[in-house]
């Protein structure tokens, strides 16, 4: 039998024991019974033992191969090699060659991708694939720093996604996000799985924020078509059934806009995971009674931070203030937009907590127009992470020991926009 030809690739040695253990494995028979055979390349490999080893190797191959979830296409492929085999297989060099390269062919299919591995297409900003607004936001300006994070489109600006967030269950991401359909006015919710690439509808005709808490996503919905109460619901995560409901609740008792600090109306302040601190725009800080008409944590700590910050300054300044419950102490962002003119067209959005609490992540609309930021809070920190002008809405999640943000490229449209994804270098 001839040597194969297998390619001289990083995954060589990896390749070389699989091969070796299915052929070390088989017992020179072919993958259908020789008894039956009634084709000529039939007989042919019945009556070769190289020919019959490599069949029986191929079809373990193929086997295992249909496994892996980015083989959607593998059975009609596998489907077109049969017939072209009992095409070609005249001869038995020409036999063995067509056997030796779809071996290495299903190889690849086998062990080319890791199906876990969420960086793969991942790439830095190209400035020079940047439109003009962009490609300026990568000029220094101030004491900003720009620090990229590797990124990729996971769907087309098509899918019109908004207000993203992710979980990680099980080993695997879920992301969900809402579109409006086109002539459509009812808000559906998706579920997104980026390694298996598989999408399901949880609901549609929703309303306000969705949020994440344990293995389940709660949304909301209205009850009645006067919009007087609303009913809450639950689904669990990555199990495509239908949704339960989970409580009702009056309009004016609906009081849990900030747990999931997704929603661009409710974006300006957020309360850490461990509920010890509330991060806060202080635009805010010009509403004499802030805080008066929220609840809990947030509305205890927005009220304390007004006795606190005596710089009535910082209502102008657009930069973030952090309330730590545990010390009642407040730390101040580090200003990066110092000059006067540049920090007119400062304002900041969607405030998100990383899942440690250690950093924040929001973007920034203005002349500036949005990219992505984050800042470090116990490092005093400040980085642009995302250069684009239309990026927007930034959730992050870990996975694997590495921080990922799923957020948005944002259209012309109201709510067009690409979902996207970035991991930290």
């Amino acid at each position: 039998m001839r040597s194969l030809s297998l390619d001289k690739k990083p995954m060589l040695m990896k390749r070389l024991v699989l091969l070796f253990s299915l052929f070390s494995a088989s017992s020179h028979a072919a993958s259908f019974n020789c008894e039956l055979a009634s084709t000529q390349t039939e007989k042919m490999i019945c009556a070769n033992n190289s020919l019959s080893t490599m069949d029986e190797v191929i079809h373990t191959l193929y086997v295992n191969a249909l496994k892996e979830p980015q083989n959607t296409t593998l059975r009609s492929e596998q489907r077109a090699w049969l017939k072209q085999r009992n095409q070609s297989c005249s001869q038995l060099a020409d036999c063995e060659q067509f056997f030796i390269d779809r071996i290495n062919v299903l190889l690849d299919k086998m062990i080319k991708k890791d199906p876990t591995d969420l960086t793969q297409g991942m790439t830095l900003p190209d400035k020079s694939a940047l439109d003009e607004y962009s490609a300026k936001a990568l000029e220094k300006i101030d004491d900003e720093v720009y620090k990229p994070w590797l990124r990729k489109e996971l769907l087309s600006s098509d899918t019109d996604a908004f207000e993203p967030i992710a979980a990680v269950v099980n080993e695997q991401v879920f992301i969900y996000y809402k579109n409006s359909p086109k002539n459509n006015e009812k808000t559906v919710i998706h579920e997104y799985n980026p390694l298996t690439k598989q999408s399901h509808v949880v609901d549609s005709g929703v309303t306000y924020e969705m949020y994440i808490k344990g293995n389940e996503l709660f949304y909301y919905k209205w009850v009645d078509r006067h919009k007087t109460k609303l009913q809450e619901m639950a689904y669990d995560i990555g199990s495509q059934s239908a949704s339960a409901p989970a409580r009702t609740l009056a309009k004016e008792d609906y009081n849990i806009p900030f747990i999931n600090q997704s929603s661009r109306e409710y974006s300006r302040w957020a309360l850490s995971n461990d509920g010890t601190k509330l991060a806060l725009v202080t635009s805010q800080l010009a509403y004499k009674k802030l805080g008066a008409n929220v609840t809990g944590k947030e509305g205890e700590y927005l009220r304390r931070m007004t006795e606190l910050i005596t710089d009535k300054s910082l209502a102008e300044s657009q930069t973030i203030a952090i309330y730590d419950s545990i010390t009642d102490s407040i730390n101040i962002m580090p200003d990066v937009m110092t000059n006067t003119e540049s920090r007119k067209w400062w304002s900041i959005y969607d405030l998100t907590w990383s899942p440690d609490d250690k950093s924040l992540y929001f973007d920034n609309e203005g002349e500036r127009l949005a990219c992505i930021w984050e800042y470090t809070n116990n490092a005093d920190i400040v980085q642009k992470i995302v250069p684009e002008h239309t990026a927007i809405s930034p959730y992050p999640f870990r996975y694997q020991d590495r921080d990922y943000i799923v957020y948005i490229h944002a259209g012309g449209g109201v709510n067009d926009g690409a979902l996207m994804l970035a991991v930290r270098p």
